[in-house]
Order: structure tokens, then sequence, then C-alpha cells
């Protein structure tokens, strides 16, 4: 009786109005919006506690920006969103999800000006390097890959195509053309460049590990691999002289290192920083490094100077990153940055380099970093892969003046035979988190059992130690099934960039605490549960003491951080001065709009509101008129 009364109390409210229903509706019901266009989410139905939160993209990490509702129905106006997909979820105390809807915001539109479009690594696999795909070797290897290798041609292709849309006045690829330096995928690639220059687009490269003296060239035949021909250094020079090493350029005598003057007051240095067998460097994984030798180094001051004495902007390219986008990202991958890499940036910037192109981990990176001798600033924009998510590519603007570069990023949706490149990509990676952590254990093995050597003398730890597998591949397992879903999170909010933008960083350390509980459970079998907790608690610790500033730096999108030279900038958006006092300041372009733009001193678009910024400095832009505020 007293369900059959509560039952027909809810039809009465709900006939009512008194409870509505839950929902999320967008301005006039559309799905997309200028990025420049004021849009609200309404919602109805919410209750007490209830938030609404953004995914961009494929994100699995919210935006900062959410809403705390007030009442049951009401308005959330987001502001400053980039372009890309979103999602929008109402979301209970519990964080559970209720209802959801989606939209998207286009791009921004081009200023004027000389434009280049970059790409890096598009490791292109020539499709007759493969005989069979059935074989089992290839699928092996396949799968062993965070790239789309077999897709890479048709990407390319892709890619190419927008290239062509655009018209850009100049195309550049930052290195790795091939997957690993195949005489057929180099002329695969050489091919389409040409057909490039055919329909008037002028293309320049420079070589990636992964295109000179390739110790991994191989076909895939019917029953495995076979050695294949691949390319020389000469060789190389040879194929790609009409796109950087033809009439018109200056080569460095002492590696493939070449410069030439791409516009009117604009010096392009292209860097060689490929160690090869010929330059002694024979050893396994080698290749993998980089390095600029002195000579070249200082060819390419000489280059720079000239060039800035003359009052031409200069643009460098290397496709090793010069600086690390994070604290330890050396301890995690030594070989992402040249040898040196950091002094060299800032000699460059002593030397009125402002802006340098690199390649090489294939995820969207912008860091800044001041000279030894001057507060001059070059600003490193890293670009992505094209067969690695999230397959993206960028588009440099340098303004008629020569006083600005605009940096705008944009993903490949779709493919000649992928619907969703962005998924295919994400899944792809995703699919490889178990080799990932397979490299990891075997690194910390040694330093993780010295931990539990320190509790050994304590009776209450006794046989702590016999209780962890001591084969690489057990270990690695429950590894696996205690971190997997933090690290899959890690590793896509840095590779999609703005980490900062992102509810990211307390989230991380929350769940590594859960998740060292989780893996003690798993390889603490024998120990009571007290001794457990204080395990996973040490083990907490110690994940700290190894990674705590590097977790920091890299979630808030801060190189250096905790240092003087500690920058956060944009990494997808941002306009660079590259003359005057203000060349230290980067700030995204708007365009001629008579609304107030506001951006942070980094370049991160904050709306148009001006009533409600917090404390702090910030750049106005409205119309082609810019000025600084100062919030107290």
């Amino acid at each position: 009786m007293r369900d059959i009364r509560f039952f027909m109390v809810a039809c009465v409210l709900l006939l009512s109005g008194t409870v509505q229903a839950q929902q999320l509706l967008l301005t006039e019901n559309r799905t997309s919006f200028s990025p420049d266009e004021q849009m609200a989410i309404t919602y109805s139905g919410a209750e007490k506690g209830d938030r609404i939160i953004l995914y961009h993209n494929l994100s699995m990490m919210p935006l900062r920006q959410a809403c705390e509702v007030n009442g049951e129905s009401g308005s959330f106006i987001p502001t400053g969103l980039q372009p890309g997909n979103y999602r929008a979820m109402l979301v209970g105390p519990d964080g559970e999800g209720k209802v959801q809807t989606f939209f998207t915001i286009g791009d921004y539109a081009l200023p004027a000006g000389k434009r280049i479009v970059v790409i890096s690594d598009p490791h292109v696999m020539a499709p007759e390097l493969v005989e069979d795909p059935t074989n089992e070797r290839y699928q092996y290897v396949m799968s062993q890959e965070r790239k789309l290798l077999p897709q890479s041609f048709e990407l390319f292709s892709a890619v190419l195509d927008s290239v062509r849309a655009l018209r850009p006045d100049l195309f550049l690829i930052v290195g790795d053309m091939t997957k690993d330096g195949e005489l057929a995928s180099h002329e695969l690639v050489v091919a389409y460049l040409q057909q490039l220059a055919s329909e008037g687009i002028r293309t320049l490269v420079i070589p990636g590990n992964h295109d000179l003296e390739c110790i991994a060239s191989y076909a895939f035949t019917a029953s495995g691999l076979k050695k294949t021909e691949n390319v020389s250094i000469d060789e190389f020079a040879a194929f790609y002289q009409d796109f950087g090493w033809g009439l018109g350029s200056e080569r460095d005598p002492n590696s493939l290192t070449y410069a030439c003057d791409i516009f009117d007051g604009v010096r392009f240095i292209g860097i060689d920083d490929c160690h090869t067998p010929s330059r002694g460097y024979t050893k396994v994984g080698d290749a993998e490094f980089g390095g600029i030798t002195p000579a070249t180094l200082e060819w390419v001051i000489a280059q720079a100077d000239k060039a800035t004495a003359e009052g031409k902007v200069v643009i460098v390219a290397i496709h090793h990153q010069l600086l690390y986008h994070y604290v330890g990202q050396e301890r995690l991958m030594a070989s992402a940055a040249t040898d040196q890499g950091e002094s060299i940036a800032r000699t460059l910037a002593d030397h009125g380099v402002r802006v340098v192109l690199t390649g090489h981990m294939h995820t969207p990176n912008i860091s800044r970093i001041r000279g030894f001798e001057t507060d001059d600033v070059i600003t490193e924009i890293a670009c992505p892969s094209t067969v690695t998510y999230p397959v993206q590519y960028r588009i440099l603007t340098l303004s008629d003046d020569l006083a600005s570069l605009s940096v705008d990023t944009r993903s490949l949706r779709s493919s000649a035979n992928i619907s969703d490149v962005q998924q295919a990509a994400h899944d792809k990676v995703e699919a490889t988190l178990g080799k990932i952590i397979s490299d990891l254990v075997p690194r910390y093995m040694y330093a993780f059992n010295q931990m539990l050597a320190s509790f050994a003398g304590d009776p209450a730890f006794a046989g702590v130690i016999e209780d962890v597998p001591q084969d690489p591949d057990e270990l690695a397992a429950l590894a696996e099934l205690a971190f997997s879903g933090t690290l899959k999170q890690l590793i896509f909010t840095f590779y999609e960039g703005n980490e900062h933008l992102k509810v990211a960083e307390e989230s991380i350390f929350s769940q590594l605490k859960s998740d060292c509980a989780t893996a003690c459970e798993l390889v603490f079998d024998q120990q009571t549960p007290d001794t457990k907790a204080f395990l996973a608690l040490s083990l907490y610790y110690y994940v700290l003491d190894n990674a705590e500033n590097m977790l920091h730096s890299m979630l808030s999108d801060t190189s250096n951080w905790g240092t003087e030279l500690a920058d956060q900038t944009d990494d997808l958006y941002v306009n660079i001065a590259l003359r005057g006092a203000d060349a230290s300041i980067a700030v995204r372009r708007a365009e001629d709009h008579a609304t107030p733009q506001v951006f942070s001193p980094d370049g991160i678009r904050m709306g148009t509101d001006l009533n409600n910024l917090p404390r702090g400095l910030y750049i106005i832009r409205r119309g082609a008129s810019s000025k600084k505020v100062v919030v107290r």
C-alpha cells in the first residue's frame, strides 16, 4: 500500500512539473559552434551536489572548467574552449554520470601571412615491403607497435590532401619519413613530394633517426623477415636534393645540416643530428639518440648570426627535441632530446633564434627557455606524428611584418579506409600498454627489492622478499593489473597536450595511492592485513620518491618545473612574438572581432568576460590591437 501511495505522489509531482527530467540542452539545440561564439549548456532535473563536467576529444580526464549546479535548472556558459569535439556530462556527488550531450567547437580562422604546414614522423612503410600480412612474424611486430604502421602510407596520403587544401607557402617534414630507412619507402615518399612540387607546393625535409643507414630495414616475406636495401647519407641527400639540399641552399660540410631562405626575411636551418653506423654509432639502440658535433653547431651559429645581422627571422628544425618537456623525461626516455639539447637551445636563443621545430616523440608539446647571456626566449614546437595518437599536424603562420608566428594544431579525422582515425590511433596505443609496463618493470625491479630489503630484519616482515615474483614477466603482469588504469590515463593525458587544462594532477595522485594498495594485495599474499597496509604506504612513498616531481611537472604541463626556468605554454594554439621587447610573451592570435578576447601570458584563451578574472596578468585583444592588463 505504501509503495502505491509513493507511486501516486510521484505521478502527481511529474504531472505538476515539480520533478524535472534530467537533461542537458545546447544553445538553440545546435551541436556545432565557432570558437569565439558564446554558447550555453542548459540543465534541468539537477540535484544538490551535481556538477557539469566537460571532456575534450577522446580525453579520459575532464577539463578543469566545470559548473557546480545551482538549483534544479540553470545554465552553464563555458569560456575559451579550444577547437575539437566535446562531451558535457551531468554527474552526481559520487561522480556517476546521469546524462550527457555532445557538441563541436570549430577550427580557429587562420590569420593572414605566410603559411607553413609541418608534420613529423609519418614513418611511411611502402606496401610492397609486406608480402603476406597474415605472416605471424609481421603480426607480432605490428602488435608491439604503438604506431599505425600498416596504415602509414594511407595516413600520409590523407595528410597530403589536407596540405593541398590549405595551399601553404611551405610544407615541412621534421624527420622520420620512413618506417626504417627502406629504399622502397623513401622512393614512395619522394614520389609524393614531387607530386606536391608539381602542384606548386614547396617542400623541405630533414632526416630523422629512422631515415639513414637503419639496421632495422626489413621486408616481411611469406615466411618471416628479410633484410632490404636501405639508404646511406649520400643517397639520402641525392633523393631529397629538391627538398632541402638543392640549389639555393648552403650545406654544412660535416653533416646533412643545411640553410636556405624560405621567404624574404626568413632563414631556415635544418639540422641533421642523426647517429649512424658510418658516424661511429654501431651499437643496437644508438640510432635512437641524437647529437650535434661541435663543428656542426659552430656552423649553425654562424648561419644564425649572419641571418640576424641581416635582419632576418631564423627558424630552426631538428628531429630530436632540444628540451625535455617535463622533469625526469631524461630518465624515462633518455633518447627524447638530442645530446646537450637544453644547452644548444639556450645558445641558439642568445644568437637570435626564436623558434625551433622538433619531432621524434610523436607528442604535441610547446616549451620555452631563455638564453644563457640574454633574456631572449626560444620556443620549441614539438610536432606530433601522423601515425600515433593524436595524429596531428601543425599550421604555422608568419605575420606579414614577421613580428609573430601563430601556431594552430589540427587533427586528422579520417582517411580512405579509416572512418575515425583518432579512435583507431587511441585504440592502438591502448593495446600496447602491457608492453610499456613490461619495459618499465625490469628498470625499477632492483630498486624495489632494495626497498623491501630494508624491512627484512623485522620479524613482522618475514618472507616479504620471497613473496615478490622474481620473474619480470610475472611481476609485470601483476603491475599491469594494479597500475594499467592510471598509467593509461597518464599516457593519454600527456599525448594530448595541455595537461594543465584537465583535472589530472589531483586524480592521478589519488589513484596511485589506491593502485599501490591493490599491488600489495596481489604481490604480498602471505602477509597480514596490517603488514600489507604498511607495504602499500611504503610503495606509495617509494613511487613519490621516484616520480613525484616528474608527475607534477608533466601534469601541470610545466617544463623545468620547480626551477627558475619553469615554463607553462599552451601546447596546441599559441602566438609567438619574434621581434621587439615582447619577444618573451606568447599570446594566442585573436581575429578581428568587436568582442574583446582575453588571454593569459602563456597564450591560453580565457574567453571574453572581463569582469570576473582572478588576480593576475592578462593580454586583452580587441580587433588588431592588444594591451596588457593587471587584475589586482
